[in-house]
């Protein structure tokens, strides 16, 4: 069953970690876990896929590690306004100080740990005064980014 958007995020995400589905009857679909693994991912990222009955039902994307592009971006929740281009900084900057984990695979192209993506919001959830002025998180970002009051010093 999927949940409406009136729950809060985090039991939306939560219903939305589903690993490799298999259905197994009408609506009804198992997780069903690679070999070797015991544990199903906490979080995935999924599309909803029409049915013949026209309802829709989650696939998750069978990848761990994502290329950051502007379909990434809308659905991680920076959607691009029209006419303008995506911008990248907030993602690379978080992975610059750390919070999550991206790797640059060409000049192009980088790629984006789901995981750590979905740590760090589950983190954001838990301490949402993570990003107030004066806060660690905060004080971490700028300095590692070279940024605001908190400049390094050469």
């Amino acid at each position: 069953m999927l949940t409406t958007k009136d729950e809060p995020l985090e039991a939306r995400l939560k219903q939305a970690s589903r690993g490799a589905m298999v259905p197994v009857a009408p609506g009804a679909d198992v997780y069903v876990p690679a070999e070797g693994v015991n544990d199903a991912p906490e979080y995935v990222l999924a599309h909803f896929v029409q049915q013949k009955d026209g309802t829709y039902r989650c696939v998750p994307y069978q990848i761990r590690m994502a290329r950051v592009n502007t379909e990434l971006m809308s659905l991680l929740g920076f959607p691009s306004e029209p006419g303008r281009p995506v911008q990248y900084q907030t993602l690379r900057r978080l992975a610059t100080a750390g919070f999550i984990d991206m790797v640059q695979v060409s000049p192009g192209t980088w790629m984006l740990d789901v995981d750590s993506w979905f740590r760090h919001l589950r983190y954001c959830m838990k301490h949402p005064e993570c990003w107030e002025k004066g806060s660690e998180d905060r004080k971490t970002y700028l300095f590692l980014n070279n940024l605001g009051e908190q400049k390094a010093k050469p």
